[in-house]
């Protein structure tokens, strides 16, 4: 997904122009909100449960996620219709066609591959159906120059790895020769509100991500498309690292370590991670985006070093947050700190953006990546004392002789 995405920023760009490429980009930022109140925390808390599982019982769980998620569709498609209708875009088509993309894409059955270690099902059931249809869309642009070609190609790629995980566990219960009966709307409402700490966390991520691009878009033009392309690269990194942060989210609860143990190997881990994905971002950026925008659009050293950091600080937050925390029984905290989080960026924004431009605003993003990645820190450091002194005092329980010893 994040290749066609790449090719066909230049080419949307020169055919047609900033302002459609704005409106594109601005209905991808909302699309990605309605992708979150869509999956509703089972690409987190639930690729954690089904991780748990053993083989035979995930197609049944995957299927129980998608009665609850196309309720979840109704308001999420209401919303786009009225953020169509009321903020002014250059081409409200492909805002609307973006911004359904993204609710579609919420349907989609990533997670249960990788709750199962399956590489291979991701590939091919995932991966290449979001990468392949929306190149389709790139070529058709070279016939027939209109953008909505390929916002229709971007959607109908997601309507297609949506449907396919569904027709794939469906069979592989049949051949199991197990009957499967669709949830109830009651069972569906639990479902949602087992899952509402994850999608508060989710949706708190989401709208630290979306909203410098939705507010810098609606405000001005100029400061629109710089955060526009930035946003490019923070979601195209942080869609490439996903992947790899599911698999070591699900192999802390998977293990057969202690769990301290776990979460100090993984964090270990994702601390080498972030500061790769830090500097990496911030040079890869730096050197691409006049490459990638065609030359319509560079990101300075700061700009650029303001995408590093917020990736860099999304991958290690997803471990001590995400998987850590969690497994502690400190989801409601983790998303109280997101909140916090996102109140941070929207009170920074203004000031830093009419003092210093997309930096500014880009900066203030970077700041409120920061401030919650020391929250999670402190919390994970308390948490993990906490745990330590649970454990010492149960291994000194059971030490310890029974009064009827030594009698």
């Amino acid at each position: 997904m994040s290749i066609s995405a790449m090719v066909a920023v230049p080419i949307l760009l020169g055919v047609a122009g900033q302002a459609v490429w704005l409106s594109i980009a601005l209905g991808q930022a909302l699309g990605e909100l309605a992708r979150v109140v869509v999956i509703w925390g089972w690409n987190s808390v639930g690729l954690a449960r089904a991780s748990a599982l053993e083989d035979g019982a995930r197609p049944g769980f995957y299927l129980d996620s998608i009665p609850p998620r196309l309720l979840l569709c109704l308001p999420a498609a209401g919303a786009i219709a009225l953020a169509t209708a009321l903020i002014p875009t250059a081409s409200p088509i492909d805002f609307a066609l973006m911004a359904s993309a993204g609710m579609v894409n919420g349907l989609n059955g990533a997670w249960i591959y990788i709750s199962a270690h399956d590489p291979r099902g991701l590939l091919r059931y995932d991966a290449l159906p979001r990468t392949i249809v929306p190149l389709f869309g790139v070529a058709a642009l070279a016939l027939h120059p209109e953008a909505w070609l390929y916002s229709t190609a971007v959607l109908t790629s997601n309507v297609v790895a949506a449907v396919i995980p569904v027709v794939v566990m469906r069979r592989r219960l049949a051949r199991a020769g197990v009957a499967y009966a669709h949830p109830t709307f009651t069972q569906a409402l639990t479902e949602l509100r087992a899952g509402f700490s994850a999608f508060v966390i989710g949706l708190v991520l989401v709208a630290r991500m979306s909203l410098p691009v939705l507010a810098a878009g609606i405000a001005s033009e100029g400061i629109g498309v710089v955060v526009a392309l930035a946003d490019k690269f923070i979601r195209w990194g942080n869609r490439a690292l996903t992947p790899f942060l599911q698999f070591m989210q699900t192999s802390i609860p998977r293990g057969t370590s202690p769990l301290a143990m776990r979460i100090r190997r993984g964090v270990l881990r994702t601390i080498v991670l972030s500061v790769v994905t830090t500097i990496g971002s911030a040079i890869v950026t730096w050197s691409l985006s006049p490459v990638i925008s065609a030359g319509e659009i560079t990101l300075s050293p700061v700009e650029s070093t303001a995408v590093g950091v917020v990736l860099g600080a999304i991958a290690f937050n997803s471990i001590t947050g995400n998987s850590s925390l969690v497994l502690l029984g400190r989801t409601r905290s983790v998303a109280a700190g997101g909140t916090a989080a996102l109140i941070t960026l929207a009170c920074a924004a203004y000031p830093l953006t009419a003092l210093l431009g997309a930096a500014g605003l880009l900066l203030a993003y970077a700041a409120a990546e920061v401030c919650i990645t020391v929250y999670l820190c402190v919390l994970l450091v308390v948490e993990m004392r906490a745990l330590k002194r649970r454990n010492l005092s149960s291994a000194l329980a059971t030490a310890a002789p029974s009064p009827t010893d030594g009698t």
